[in-house]
C-alpha cells in the first residue's frame, strides 16, 4: 500500500475501460457503497486520464486530481486503496529518467453482477455495508429468476449446431490459440481472488478439521470459499479453524459457510470493540488519576461494587428492591464481561446507574449510558459516580427552571382589565377577554 505527501507526484494510466450501461449499474449500486463517493469519481476520472501511449510529457501530477476532485491529497490515496482493495485498479510505482517516482494505474474493467456476488469478499462486505434487506433487493435486482409460468414452457432455441457449421475436428480439438485466450480469460476473471490471497497450508488445515470429523474431502469443496474468507478477516489457519469450530455440528461431516460467515463477522466485530475500549480507558485512565471527592452513601455503594462480582452486585440491588434478576438480565451482564472485557466495579457502578433510570437491566440502556461514559472518558468507578452525579445535578437544575412569570402576569392583565372596565364592556372587549381565557386555560405553568 503506496502513499506519497507529495502533490506534484507524476501518474500516468496505461489502459482504457469502456463501461457499458450494465457495468455502470454494477459500478453505481454495488461497487459505490463498498468504496464510496469520493473513490467513485476517482476512478471515473482515471478512465477519462488515459492517453493513447503514455509517454513521460503527457503524465500528469497528482494535484491536478485534487483540482478536479478537490479533495486532499490524503483523501485520494485512501479512495486509491478502496479502489485497489475491490480490483477495480492496479498501482504501480516505479522511478524514471526525467520524471522522478512516478505513479501508474492500471484500470480494471467493472465485472458483470454475477462475477460481483461470486466474489465472497465483495459479497460479504456489501451485506455489510447495506443491510440483509436492501442486499437481498440487490441479488433480486442483478440476478432475477424467471416468472414461475416459464417452467411449464419448452425450450425449443436453436443448438449452436442448428444454425452454425464447424468441422468436428475444430470442435473437439480447438486450435491452440483460441484454448490460449480462453485460459487468458479464466486467469482475468480469477484475479481478483489469486492475487489477494497469501498461500494456504491445506493439508494443515485438513488435519486441524479432521480432529473435529470433517473430512478431507468436504474440506477441498469448501476450498475457495474458506479461502476468502481466511484473507478477508487476515486470519491464518489455525486461527481460522479455532474460530469456527463452533459452527460445526458433532457428528455431521459437513462445513456451512454461511453460519461461517456470521461467527466470523460477530468475533471481528467483538475484537474491534474491544480494541476501542480499551483505547478509551488508557486515555481516560490518564485524566482520572486525581482523587475524587464522594460522599456517605457513594463510598458506600463503591465499597459494595468493589467487593462484588456485576452478577452478584445485579442480585443484592435487585433483593434490596424486592424484585429478581431475569435471563436476559444476566446475558447482558455476560456480553459486557466476556465480549468487551471491563472492570468489575466499573460494570457495577453502571448496572446501579442503569437501574435507576429502569427497573430491568437491557442492552439499550447499558450500552447507551456505556458510550457516553467512555466519550466522556469516565473510566474509573469513583469518575463514573462523580460523573453521574454532576449530571443528576444538572437535570435537576434543568427541570426546576419553569416558565411560569408569563402565566402570572397574564391573570395580572386580566384583574386589572376587570378594575378598568367592569361598568362598561364591548363586545369587541369581550371577543378579546374570550381570547385570553382560551390562552390562558391552554397555558400550563408546569411547561
Amino acid at each position: 500500500m503506496y502513499k506519497n505527501a507529495d502533490p506534484r507526484l507524476t501518474y500516468f494510466v496505461l489502459n482504457k475501460v469502456d463501461l457499458a450501461k450494465k457495468q455502470e449499474q454494477v459500478l453505481t449500486r454495488l461497487y459505490q457503497p463498498l468504496i464510496g463517493p469520493i473513490a467513485l469519481s476517482l476512478y471515473l476520472t482515471l478512465i477519462n486520464d488515459y492517453q493513447h501511449v503514455p509517454i513521460k510529457s503527457q503524465g500528469k501530477k497528482l494535484y491536478q486530481l485534487q483540482e478536479i476532485l478537490d479533495i486532499k491529497l490524503e483523501d485520494i490515496f485512501n479512495s486509491l486503496h478502496k479502489l485497489e482493495a475491490t480490483g477495480l485498479v492496479k498501482t504501480f510505482h516505479g522511478e524514471m529518467l526525467g520524471v522522478g517516482d512516478y505513479l501508474a494505474f492500471q484500470l480494471v474493467d467493472v465485472p458483470e453482477a454475477s462475477e460481483f456476488f461470486k466474489t465472497l469478499l465483495l459479497s460479504s462486505l456489501l451485506l455489510e455495508k447495506v443491510g440483509t434487506t436492501s442486499f437481498q433487493n440487490l441479488n433480486k435486482e442483478f440476478n432475477p429468476t424467471l416468472p414461475g409460468f416459464i417452467k411449464e414452457g419448452k425450450d425449443v432455441s436453436a443448438d449452436f449446431f442448428d444454425v452454425f457449421h464447424l468441422s468436428a475436428e475444430k470442435a473437439i480439438n480447438p486450435d491452440e490459440q483460441v484454448l490460449n485466450a480462453a485460459n487468458l480469460a479464466d486467469q482475468k476473471a480469477d484475479d481478483l481472488v489469486r492475487a489477494k490471497m497469501s498461500p494456504i497450508d491445506w493439508n494443515f488445515v485438513k488435519d486441524l478439521f479432521s480432529k473435529y470429523g470433517i473430512s478431507a474431502d468436504e474440506v477441498d469443496s469448501h476450498a475457495g470459499q474458506m479461502a476468502q474468507l481466511m484473507h478477508f478477516y487476515g486470519l491464518s489457519e489455525q486461527d481460522f479453524v479455532n474460530q469456527v469450530a463452533t459452527t460445526i455440528v458433532a457428528g455431521q461431516d459437513q462445513l456451512n459457510i454461511k453460519q461461517m460467515q456470521y461467527r466470523l463477522n460477530e468475533l471481528a466485530t467483538q475484537n474491534q470493540s474491544q480494541k476501542q475500549i480499551a483505547q478509551a480507558f488508557k486515555r481516560g485512565n490518564v485524566k482520572n488519576n486525581s482523587p475524587v471527592d464522594l460522599n456517605q452513601s457513594e463510598r458506600e455503594l463503591l465499597e459494595m461494587a468493589k467487593s462484588l462480582t456485576p452478577l452478584k452486585f445485579l442480585e443484592t440491588l435487585k433483593s434490596q428492591k424486592g424484585g429478581f434478576v431475569t435471563y436476559n438480565e444476566r446475558n447482558v451482564i455476560h456480553r459486557l464481561q466476556l465480549n468487551y472485557n471491563l472492570p468489575d466495579a466499573w460494570v457495577n457502578i453502571l448496572i446501579k446507574t442503569c437501574l435507576d433510570y429502569d427497573s430491568v437491566l437491557s442492552d439499550n440502556i447499558t450500552g447507551r449510558i456505556a458510550n457516553s461514559w467512555l466519550q466522556h472518558q469516565v473510566t474509573t468507578p469513583e469518575a463514573a459516580l462523580e460523573f453521574t452525579r454532576e449530571w443528576q445535578k444538572r437535570k435537576v437544575t434543568k427541570s426546576s427552571k419553569k416558565r411560569v412569570e408569563q402565566g402570572t402576569d397574564w391573570k395580572k392583565k386580566l384583574a386589572q382589565d376587570k378594575i378598568n372596565k367592569k361598568a362598561s364592556v364591548s363586545s369587541a372587549d369581550e371577543q378579546d377577554l374570550s381570547e385570553i381565557m382560551k390562552n390562558l386555560q391552554k397555558f400550563d405553568p408546569k411547561d
